[in-house]
Parts: structure tokens; sequence; C-alpha cells
């Protein structure tokens, strides 16, 4: 998904999607169950379920298996590991949990009534870097100050966005830091 963001924006300049990010899940959800897949949304995975030394599938938290030819993780390699293999399952796996941890990405949704333009939101990404330091979270971590973040107002790029009465929108914010600020 970034890689599309990114070379869309190299090429031709930034576009959101009508309909925002749903209208992904709308169209791609058909073609996969068109396709013989299944997709769910809003399902825990509990656990994985390995078969001669591949995933062959998953359980969900309400004791449901899916089995697939290919599974994918969204939680990364360690959280993947960690959390949903069962214990003993590979040795390999203690290479990955000796990686240092990467950044830590922290997202907030907002919620506005109002005219967010007229407030100063626009339909461009804001990226604030104050000291202009962009790279000392990866270079410097831990015990760097997040050096910036993101904001962006995806109600005022998505054209079928409906207001309403109250001028609802929807904003985002994003922060880059230090993993250990979450670490258990």
């Amino acid at each position: 998904m970034h890689a599309l963001i990114c070379g869309s924006c190299l090429e031709s300049g930034a576009w959101y999607r009508l309909g925002g990010g749903r209208a992904f899940a709308d169209h791609l959800v058909p073609t996969i169950t068109q396709a013989g897949g299944a997709a769910r949304a809003g399902v825990r995975v509990e656990r994985l379920l390995p078969r001669n030394g591949k995933v062959t599938g998953v359980r969900t938290s309400d004791g449901e298996d899916f089995r697939s030819d290919v599974v994918t993780s969204s939680i990364g390699a360690r959280g993947t590991l960690d959390t949903l293999l069962p214990a003993g399952c590979a040795d390999w796996f203690r290479e990955i949990q000796a990686l240092p941890a990467s950044i830590a990405r922290f997202s907030l949704f907002l919620g506005f009534e109002g005219d967010v333009e007229a407030a100063g939101g626009t339909r461009s990404n804001h990226w604030f870097y104050p000291t202009g330091e962009i790279d000392a979270i990866w270079s410097e971590a831990p015990g760097v100050t997040p050096p910036g973040f993101f904001i962006s107002f995806r109600s005022l790029k998505d054209p079928a966005h409906d207001l309403g009465r109250k001028q609802k929108q929807a904003g985002e914010m994003v922060v880059w830091t230090d993993w250990s600020s979450v670490a258990p």
C-alpha cells in the first residue's frame, strides 16, 4: 500500500480513493470471494496452524479454523512468532527474536465538527519536522525525542464524503518513536 501511494505521488501527484479507504475493501473482497477465497474484518486470530513446517491456516479467538495455501500476518515477524505460533514450533525463529526492535508508529484518529478548512486544514498531507532532523529516529534511537509528525484530513480528500448538517470531518495524526516506549 505504501509503495502504491509513494509511486503514484512521484509519478503523477497525490490522489485519494473516491469513497475513502473503505473502498479498497469494497472492491477487493468480492474479487477474493469470486476466486474462492474468504476475507474477514474485525476477526481476532488466536494462533497460526502449522502443518509439516509450514503455516497452513489460522484459528480465530472464537475457535473457528481457516485453512489456506498462503497466510500473511500484519503484526510483524516478532509479534507473529511470539504470540501466534505454538511453543517449540521451529528453531529458526530464535534468530528473528534476537533482531533489535524497530521504531513504533502511533496513529491518532480524530473526529471534528465544523469547517476544518476554515480553521486551516487542507487536502494535503502535512509533515512537520521542527528541527529538520528526519533520520534521528532511525539512527539515534533509543533516547531520541520523536523528530516530527504527520497530519492529514482524509475527509477533505474524499469528494464523496458527506459532511452532513454538523460538518463532520475526520483527521489523522501519526508519530514515530523508539519501540522502548511500548515494550513489555
